[in-house]
């Protein structure tokens, strides 16, 4: 959600200089409606419950680095890829970054799960 830091910083202070709501800039479809969705996908599929362990300093360092990567790579794919449409070719290696990410994540999740 490093894309939408945005729009959620407008959702959550809405007011203008002129002290007016921007009725846009609610975020149903994108922070808060991924986290709800999320939620209610869980309890739907009886995963809702608390994560094993307690606090993980591997797990936080690992959201840290890909918080900081999103915000380097202009934290949305959506963007990249449109960018990528346009003809920019500085996004080539966040693009491959991307690829490669989502593959090493894939594999690294089917098997904490056991299914490789």
């Amino acid at each position: 959600m490093a894309c939408h830091g945005q729009e959620l910083a407008a959702w959550l202070f809405p007011f203008d200089i002129r002290g007016v709501v921007d009725p846009v800039s609610v975020p149903l479809l994108t922070t808060v409606g991924v986290v709800v969705g999320a939620g209610l996908a869980a309890r739907r599929n009886r995963e809702f419950r608390r994560p094993r362990g307690g606090f993980n300093s591997t797990s936080a360092l690992l959201g840290a680095g890909v918080g900081f990567a999103a915000i380097v790579a202009l934290g949305c794919p959506t963007r990249l890829w449109l960018r990528l449409g346009y003809g920019d070719g500085t996004v080539l290696l966040p693009i491959v970054g991307l690829v490669l990410g989502i593959l090493v994540a894939v594999i690294v999740m089917k098997r904490r799960a056991g299914h490789v």
